[in-house]
């Protein structure tokens, strides 16, 4: 299995290119060359809420508004068990120490390819607080994602890209590649082989000049030279005529020697690499523990649970009930709580209501309660607490699509005010015609009199 994270993330969640939308439709071309959109095929909506996903991504004013990726596993069957325990354990990776309702995941099973793939789309935003979140800094977080990576895949036997027997000599670089320039990689790909058969080619200098003889020509038959421009530790960047090009893999690596890939060597890798398991994992334990600590504190100082806690708290124990806001009710009345829940209403900000459903207990502590009854008292309190927390929660979400709501209804409202101008503007036109049309026919007829007055035979 393979955690591989995409680099788009600032677009919207809407619209058929979205991140939602992709994994869950297509775009096809019908016989008569009209295009429509259906679900798309061998695609299974694992976890989450693709609508509630949109409208958090949408939500996000900062740039970077969500994060995806996928885990690709090699294997065409994977048992529903791993599949969950492997989502379980990178939501956690990722988010160590909050609670499952402080983020939202969306999660979509692919199965078009022949392999198990699991993807996902991550809003960039903490759920309790309506703050960004770095989901993923890949500076930060490759190791701890890379530690997982690799414990995983030892836990259930699942196929590990670490493997030396995985590397590939060529691999495409560009997801939304080209069909013609994929071929022409894969026909320099093939080339550099031949030599190598030939052993025309031992090193990376070797393959570079290889290439910087290689042409191919344009649409007009006229050949264009290739010519490595930049070696990287991985890469070879090259260009033809005012096109670059990248090509990734093994071969193309700066530590590039043939001899690398004779059968012995091939052998003694894979020796050392099952011999050196037991260190490989205990290694990646090692600084999965460490960094998951590291984020769980960093996290912890930003979206802690214990602060809200408490400042609800502070905002809703114990407070007395004023006479002039409820003059029906009597503060000295024992029958009544002094408890007041700020429950915020939605759409209008907090209103202040009485606790009605909590009567039966008083939750102003007295000096004479015994040690059960502090710790009902605490059990009351605890609950209340629980309830502004959800109440707070539900609160957030609605105010952000009532707000989204205004905004559309505002936008609505200004389009509707210029049609009503415009209507009236046409209504006085067409007012302003028809009396210039009666005015010309009241002087056309005046005209027309007089003439017949002055010569009566003439015939109008």
């Amino acid at each position: 299995m393979l955690v591989s994270f995409f680099k788009y993330g600032k677009g919207s969640g809407d619209g058929l290119k979205g991140p939602v939308r992709y994994l869950l439709q297509e775009e096809v071309t019908l016989d008569n060359k009209t295009k429509v959109i259906r679900p798309r095929e061998l695609a299974e909506l694992k976890r989450g809420d693709p609508d509630l996903t949109i409208s958090l991504i949408n939500s996000v004013s900062r740039s970077t508004k969500y994060s995806s990726g996928v885990l690709a596993f090699e294997e065409s069957s994977v048992t529903e068990e791993v599949k969950n325990e492997a989502m379980d354990g990178f939501e956690k990776t990722l988010f160590p120490g909050l609670d499952r309702d402080q983020y939202d995941v969306l999660w979509v099973e692919h199965n078009d390819k022949g392999n198990v793939e699991l993807h996902f789309v991550i809003p960039n935003v903490e759920l309790t607080t309506n703050n960004g979140i770095d989901t993923y800094h890949h500076h930060h977080d490759v190791g701890r994602v890379d530690a997982w990576q690799t414990l995983l895949n030892d836990k259930h036997g699942l196929s590990d890209p670490k493997n030396p027997l995985k590397r590939k000599a060529y691999k495409p670089v560009d997801r939304w590649n080209r069909k013609e320039d994929e071929s022409l990689k894969l026909a320099i790909t093939a080339e550099l082989f031949d030599q190598i058969k030939l052993q025309a080619i031992t090193n990376n200098g070797d393959i570079q000049k290889s290439i910087n003889e290689l042409s191919v020509n344009d649409i007009d038959g006229n050949p264009q030279p290739i010519k490595v421009i930049k070696q990287t530790k991985t890469q070879i960047r090259i260009k033809i005529a005012d096109k670059e090009m990248r090509l990734k893999g093994s071969l193309y690596a700066r530590d590039f020697k043939v001899s690398d890939y004779s059968k012995e060597n091939i052998d003694r890798i894979s020796a050392d690499y099952r011999r050196d398991k037991s260190k490989r994992i205990a290694t990646a334990q090692k600084k999965y523990d460490e960094r998951i600590k590291i984020r769980s504190e960093r996290l912890a100082a930003r979206f802690s649970k214990t602060e809200q806690v408490i400042e609800l708290q502070n905002n809703a124990t114990s407070i007395e009930m004023d006479s002039n806001i409820y003059p029906g009710l009597n503060p000295g009345n024992s029958n009544i709580s002094n408890t007041i829940l700020l429950e915020p209403n939605p759409y209008k900000g907090s209103e202040v209501r009485p606790d009605t459903k909590k009567q039966k207990q008083p939750s102003v502590l007295h000096n004479t309660n015994t040690t059960k009854e502090l710790e009902d008292e605490k059990r009351n309190r605890d609950s209340v607490l629980r309830d502004f927390e959800a109440i707070r929660k539900r609160t957030d979400s609605r105010e952000k699509l009532y707000r989204e709501d205004i905004k559309r209804d505002s936008e609505l409202d200004g389009i509707s005010e210029k049609i009503n101008v415009v209507g009236r503007v046409a209504e006085f036109a067409n007012k302003v015609v028809q009396r210039a049309n009666q005015y010309f026919k009241e002087q056309t007829a005046n005209i027309i009199k007089a003439i017949r007055k002055t010569d009566p035979e003439l015939d109008l």
